[in-house]
């Protein structure tokens, strides 16, 4: 990889990880609005199309890569926030490889919406 595409992996998850940090925080909260679970999905696309922006090449690739790391993260994120002592849908070790392949197909969708949207805004600028 060269140094602009590091830069833009490291980019995107930079905000993979401060999204992540963000809601699990506000899941602590007393009362927490619904539209906090909605954050974490809008900050995927958002990751994968600031990657697709960045990217030198293969745009589209770049930001649909997002996906792998960002169900790592889940998966990460669901053992952590167990560790913590609070409930979580699938408990252990195993129950976080099982979110972490269950949630790949749907964060790949996500992000190939958000790697899609930075892959014709790129175009557009550059056309401009």
């Amino acid at each position: 990889l060269g140094i602009r595409m590091t830069r833009t992996f490291l980019a995107a998850l930079a905000l993979l990880v401060i999204g992540d940090i963000a809601y699990f925080a506000a899941l602590k909260l007393p009362n927490a609005p619904s539209v906090i679970a909605v954050s974490i999905w809008v900050v995927l696309g958002i990751a994968a199309f600031v990657a697709s922006w960045l990217a030198p090449k293969r745009r589209f690739i770049a930001g649909l890569a997002v996906a792998v790391p960002a169900a790592i993260l889940l998966g990460a994120s669901t053992y952590i926030f167990e560790a913590m002592g609070n409930a979580v849908d699938f408990a252990g070790f195993r129950g976080s490889l099982f979110v972490l392949a269950m949630s790949l197909p749907v964060l790949g969708l996500l992000c190939a919406v958000g790697a899609f949207a930075g892959l014709l805004a790129s175009k557009r600028w550059a056309n401009a």
